[in-house]
């Protein structure tokens, strides 16, 4: 009798949590959950020259790389005007004259914090900062449908609003698949609706920039030059979990 009461004793905790979760399911909420390293993200657009044979000479097209990177120093709020910035991750080159190119890079950055340009004040809150980048990437390319192998270097100049972020967040956001009259004033429920509701932490460094960037690659015995210009962001790690509710 005391073994089975224990067993009880035990089973109800993951009872209950079953439970509460399949009360959840059935009436239409979702528990979502999440953890983000602090990231820097890029995206840009440029122009594009390969090397061919003697016999066919330049190729020339567009480029769009795209990048996300972790960045373990912008955690510390004394590292937030630091001169050096470590950082590894994955970047993607699709462009108008290859096949899409993608693979790990390693980054080395210098940073030089400079007094903010008033001509800019609309675009920066009154606790930013600004300051100049000057960074040195490490790629490697792989091409999984022609087995391609690369590897290149690019340098970056940029220029960022920063400042460092600790505090909490939430709310509610209610999302509809049917945006007509009928639906939003007329009373009815629209059965595609549909609402977040969550709460997290925010930790390190966010930032918002534009950037300059040239590049050089070896990829399959072709040479490859590419020149472009885009944004950056910079994300503080974040913590948090909400549900999804939907029908409501």
């Amino acid at each position: 009798m005391r073994l089975k009461c224990a067993a009880r004793i035990r089973l109800r905790p993951a009872l209950l949590a079953a439970g509460a979760l399949l009360l959840l399911l059935v009436s239409g909420c979702i528990p979502v959950a999440w953890v983000t390293p602090p990231l820097a993200l890029e995206a840009s657009a440029g122009a594009m020259m390969r090397g061919k044979s003697a016999h066919h000479g330049k190729e020339f097209g567009g480029a769009f790389p795209v990048s996300a990177s972790f960045m373990p120093l912008q955690l510390s709020p004394a590292m937030l005007t630091r001169s050096l910035d470590l950082g590894a991750g994955y970047h993607l080159l699709p462009a108008t004259n290859q096949r899409l190119k993608h693979g790990p890079h390693l980054d080395l950055a210098w940073l030089h914090a400079v007094g903010r340009p008033e001509f800019l004040d609309w675009a920066f809150d009154d606790q930013d900062r600004a300051r100049l980048g000057l960074r040195l990437r490490g790629q490697v390319f792989w091409g999984p449908m022609d087995g391609e192998l690369g590897r290149g270097a690019a340098l970056q100049v940029s220029f960022e609003g920063f400042r460092f972020r600790a505090n909490e967040f939430g709310g509610c956001a209610l999302n509809t698949a049917d945006n007509s009259p009928g639906g939003t004033f007329g009373g009815g429920r629209d059965p595609d609706q549909s609402a977040f509701c969550g709460t997290g932490y925010a930790w390190g460094e966010s930032s918002f920039g534009v950037f300059a960037e040239t590049s050089y690659a070896r990829i399959d015995h072709n040479e490859q030059w590419l020149l472009s210009i885009g944004l950056k962001w910079r994300a503080p790690a974040t913590v948090g979990a909400g549900f999804i509710a939907g029908n409501f």
